[in-house]
């Protein structure tokens, strides 16, 4: 059976590709997480080898300018609103130091956190700079996964989510770099077809449904990986 790993933020975790028939899918999709957070469950999922060389990746890119800051476990400073919820939140190994790393996605940081140095450190980092090198690192990351998992679908979560000019660039890179993409957004084709959003503004169940089944699945069909 065909392995798939999945990653993403909300736009797969909400559903975390269960339409794809007679495939195993694996999903470390985080709900309001970030592209590092991404290249650290890959990383992490490569070294336990739970990953492997000829298993296909459906990268599922969220918005480039979020970024995870990881704070010290058990801090009394982290205040969770929602015992229990993953939202935002990735809780995992470093395989280089063997620490516990807790990591927050930072347009969620004032949900976690209460008014102290940690929060007024990263408001003001946030507030100086847009965080746009990140897209440097998500597009050189993926380069880089291709080399060691050459079936890699890059797939776009929702195109406003991206900054204003940057995805016809980032089309033509994976294009120059062999990478295999799906050009509409999962969100904006999902409401071009006449699917409803939820009340989270998400595709809903039947929007993720069609959009496995119409694009999704034929592209995995016409590169000849399922």
């Amino acid at each position: 059976m065909n392995k798939i790993h999945a990653f993403g933020c909300s736009l797969t975790a909400q559903h975390n590709w269960r339409y794809l028939e007679d495939v195993n899918v694996t999903s470390y999709a985080v709900s309001g997480g970030s592209h590092n957070m991404q290249l650290v469950s890959y990383g992490n999922g490569r070294h336990t080898e739970t990953i492997e060389r000829d298993d296909i990746i459906i990268w599922q890119i969220t918005d480039p300018r979020r970024h995870a800051y990881n704070v010290i476990a058990n801090d009394v400073r982290v205040k969770d609103p929602m015992p229990g919820h993953s939202v935002g939140r990735l809780v995992t190994e470093n395989i280089y130091t063997g620490k516990e790393m807790h990591m927050y996605t930072s347009h969620l940081i004032e949900k976690w956190f209460e008014g102290d140095n940690i929060v007024n450190y990263i408001s003001v980092a946030n507030d100086m700079a847009e965080l746009e090198d990140n897209i440097y690192s998500l597009l050189w990351s993926l380069n880089g996964i291709k080399r060691m998992n050459t079936k890699l679908l890059v797939v776009f979560g929702w195109d406003d989510g991206l900054p204003v000019g940057c995805k016809d660039k980032m089309i033509n890179f994976f294009g120059l770099n062999s990478i295999a993409i799906i050009e509409p957004s999962i969100l904006d084709w999902t409401l071009e077809q006449g699917y409803e959003q939820s009340s989270s503004c998400h595709p809903n169940d039947e929007g993720y449904k069609a959009f496995t089944e119409e694009v999704l699945e034929p592209k995995l069909k016409s590169l000849g990986w399922i």
